[in-house]
């Protein structure tokens, strides 16, 4: 998980935000803007940004359904 979450990770901050998802997701596929704020659902403290316990969260959302 540390590798995934340090990929995403692109400024080094210890925190992931939602353009640095849209980043790298953003180059591989299209979404409509709701589903980018799904996938923050999970930045519990409100700060917009995930941490790596809140980026294990929202992986395992994504692929738990």
């Amino acid at each position: 998980m540390t590798a995934c979450f340090k990929s995403f990770d692109v400024d080094g901050s210890g925190a992931i935000s939602l353009a640095e998802i849209k980043d790298i997701i953003g180059k591989m596929v299209r979404l409509p803007e709701h589903v980018w704020r799904r996938l923050m659902a999970t930045d519990e403290d409100g700060n917009n940004e995930m941490d790596s316990d809140e980026f294990a969260m929202m992986l395992k959302n994504v692929f738990d359904g």
